[in-house]
């Protein structure tokens, strides 16, 4: 049992990054010798994502150089983000009073970074909250928590 949890804890680890697949193998199975081959863990991938229960995104660039986007490594998604969460240790209390709640420069480099990639075509750019009010910094990124959008 506990090594299946390290394996799912693994890869939950990697949601929403480019980590490679070994790496990911590296990290499921730490201090082990014998670490499973390519060939047995490639079949299992291609069936949890025929099952739908894992899932590549296509690399994203702000390139217009199609060549730039086929180099870059897809991120790795599971089919319910709270599945991740629970991998990883992240409760509803957690997230509930404190995770999104301070944020640090951080939080909005990569937004900053786009911005400064793409000018005039990124027409705002906001960070999702679990706060009470929303506000724009000083930078004009704007602060929104999730709990002001809905229908």
């Amino acid at each position: 049992m506990v090594a299946e949890q390290q394996r799912s804890r693994a890869y939950a680890a990697a949601v929403s990054t480019p980590t490679s697949w070994e790496k990911i193998r590296d990290a499921a199975s730490p201090g082990q010798g014998d670490k499973p081959a390519k060939t047995t863990t490639i079949p299992f991938i291609d069936v949890l994502s025929q099952l739908r229960i894992l899932d590549e995104l296509p690399a994203w660039t702000p390139s217009r150089h199609h060549l730039d986007r086929l180099t870059q490594a897809p991120k790795h998604h599971l089919m319910d983000p709270a599945l991740a969460a629970r991998l990883v240790g992240i409760t509803r209390a957690s997230l509930l009073t404190g995770v999104g709640q301070a944020f640090t420069p951080n939080d909005v480099k990569q937004l900053l970074w786009l911005r400064e990639q793409l000018g005039d075509q990124v027409v705002d750019a906001a960070v999702l909250t679990t706060g009470e009010h929303a506000y724009r910094r000083r930078d004009g990124i704007a602060v929104v928590p999730l709990g002001l959008l809905g229908p």
